[in-house]
């Protein structure tokens, strides 16, 4: 079996009048499974639970529900040395997923690793 880490979609939906703006989550899960197509329902399986545990919530005062969109990336991942890449469970030290971003210079860079806002072009491989 392969370890992976699924990135789920989710997005909170107001029950009722206009929504300017569509508050959306990606939350990662680890996934255990013997490919990557059972893994990919596995995910999906969790992203609808995960969703609907949440389907009665205020958001800013406001009756909303949190929608599961859909998997967005799914990737096995990584173990150190000596470990197998990518069947042994995972430890410390495994990687789990990666990003690629481009920002226009190095201080956009540092500050979006301080956690500030920071516009950026995402590029991404979402069948890794």
């Amino acid at each position: 079996m392969t370890w992976y880490t699924a990135s789920l979609i989710s997005a909170v939906k107001f029950k009722n009048g206009k929504q300017d703006i569509v508050p959306v989550f990606e939350d990662f899960f680890l996934i255990e499974a013997d490919s990557h197509i059972d893994g990919m329902e596995k995910a999906k399986k969790i992203g609808k639970e995960h969703a609907s545990a949440e389907d009665d919530i205020l958001y800013i005062g406001l009756p909303a529900e949190k929608i599961f969109l859909g998997v967005r990336k799914m990737r096995s991942i990584y173990n150190p040395s000596p470990l197998d890449i990518d069947m042994d469970r995972p430890g410390d030290g495994t990687e789990l997923t990666h990003s690629y971003y481009e920002v226009t210079d190095m201080d956009a860079a540092k500050s979006l690793a301080t956690g500030n806002v920071v516009d950026v072009k995402y590029w991404d491989d979402a069948t890794n």
